[in-house]
């Protein structure tokens, strides 16, 4: 008999750092630590997981702001929010013993830092973007073997633009990130050897 079953989570935080060192970027794929001053951070989260028979599917949200002081003269005191979303989908046959999975994630527009020409440390917002990566497993050889291939980065997501503000950030190619290294395909085979040596034993 298929169950539904419902759970929900809701949480929120506040963060109060004095000189947080953090990640700034000098270029696409280079970075320095840099001390920001003062930081404060806070936010709200709900997840939900919900499953009924051989479906599981769960979906979190998070609105998160943030704001600090810079290393030179400029203060940001106003909070800067920004969404995240996560979620997943998995589904297994039993009669074949096959599982599909499915992994999403959105990342709203995030503020970040960066360094320019003359070593100034100033923040800059990342574009948002998004993830997708999806997942088949088999059972084989009596659940002792599983065979796992996939694909992470459907999307093929490699660059992100970043710039001071939205009219600047789309004005040049030169003022992006590194979140990815394009799509990519996998196999993975696993062995479980317990069942052998208990087989063995006997």
């Amino acid at each position: 008999k298929k169950k539904l079953s419902v759970e929900t989570d809701i949480s929120g935080f506040y963060n109060v750092i004095s000189d947080r060192i953090t990640l700034a970027s000098i270029n696409s794929t280079e970075y320095t630590y840099v001390n920001i001053g003062s930081f404060q951070s806070n936010g709200a989260r709900i997840s939900s997981k919900v499953q009924y028979g051989s479906l599981t599917f769960n979906l979190g949200a998070a609105i998160i702001g943030r704001a600090s002081d810079l290393v030179s003269d400029q203060l940001m005191n106003t909070f800067i929010y920004y969404p995240e979303v996560q979620s997943s989908a998995m589904f297994t046959l039993k009669a074949s013993n096959t599982s599909f999975a499915c992994f999403y994630k959105y990342q709203g527009k995030l503020p970040n830092f960066s360094v320019d020409e003359n070593g100034v440390v100033e923040q800059v917002i990342t574009e948002d973007y998004h993830l997708l990566d999806f997942t088949i497993s088999q059972e084989l050889w009596s659940d002792r073997l599983v065979l796992t291939v996939g694909s992470k980065n459907l999307l093929n997501v490699t660059q992100v633009i970043s710039g001071a503000s939205s009219e600047t950030a789309h004005a040049t190619s030169s003022n992006s990130i590194s979140v990815g290294s394009g799509r990519s395909y996998f196999a993975s085979l696993k062995v479980q050897l317990s069942k052998q040596l208990k087989n063995k034993q006997k």
